[in-house]
């Protein structure tokens, strides 16, 4: 009986050890491989631990928050239309507003202008447009 009660013990004690330590390894795990832990979407980032991109805008979460800094939860950061990935795609920077044409001579501004920043709405009107 007293070996039945030891081996009893010994069952229990390799279980809690199986279970703590499948616990204490969950921390740093990705399950969807964007870089960050299941523990730090759920917790800090409010992203899906299960999708890699969970506002779909063609960055992976781990890639807005770590080095692009936006947010991996809203599509369209600046929130001038162009998805943040597609902006990225494009050499513009995702945090950065690029009204489209026409909006800088709708608010008067076309003497302020530069040509660069024209450059860069052109791009993205005709991206838009498919041109």
């Amino acid at each position: 009986m007293r070996n039945r009660s030891r081996a009893f013990a010994i069952v229990i004690i390799l279980i809690g050890v199986s279970v703590l330590s499948g616990c204490l390894g969950d921390k740093n795990k990705d399950s969807d491989g964007d870089g960050l832990s299941d523990k730090d979407e759920r917790n800090i980032y409010h992203t899906d631990p299960k999708n890699n991109d969970t506002d779909n805008d063609g960055l992976l979460d781990g890639e807005e928050i770590n080095i692009y800094y936006t947010n991996a939860t809203n599509p369209d950061t600046s929130g001038d239309g162009l998805l943040d990935g597609k902006a990225v795609e494009l050499g513009l920077d995702p945090t950065q507003d690029y009204p489209l044409v026409g909006y800088g001579y709708e608010k008067g501004l076309d003497d302020t202008i530069s040509q660069e920043f024209q450059d860069v709405t052109q791009n993205t009107t005709e991206y838009y447009r498919g041109l």
